[in-house]
């Protein structure tokens, strides 16, 4: 299988957390960012953001799920292959 001129990357990053419901004020305290793994196609990164997809086809000229995260949310990223 061809991957384009795609590397493939994996990305650790903290990302918001969205708690519903109703808290005493000193439970608040439980709740934190969480800490996500991402691992695909690296389309394109700048100072600010970058890009990676799930899924590719015909050599890389069509991309689908993508996911923007901003660098500064990145704890460590490694290139795979």
């Amino acid at each position: 299988m061809k991957k384009g001129n795609y590397k493939i990357i994996e990305v650790l990053w903290e990302d918001a957390t969205f708690v519903s419901g109703y808290y005493k004020k000193e439970n608040v305290g439980e709740h934190n960012l969480e800490i996500m793994k991402t691992a695909g196609y690296l389309l394109e990164e700048d100072k600010k953001i970058i890009k990676i997809a799930l899924t590719q086809q015909d050599e890389g000229k069509i991309i689908s799920d993508f996911i923007v995260i901003p660098k500064v949310n990145i704890l460590k990223r490694r290139f795979l292959r």
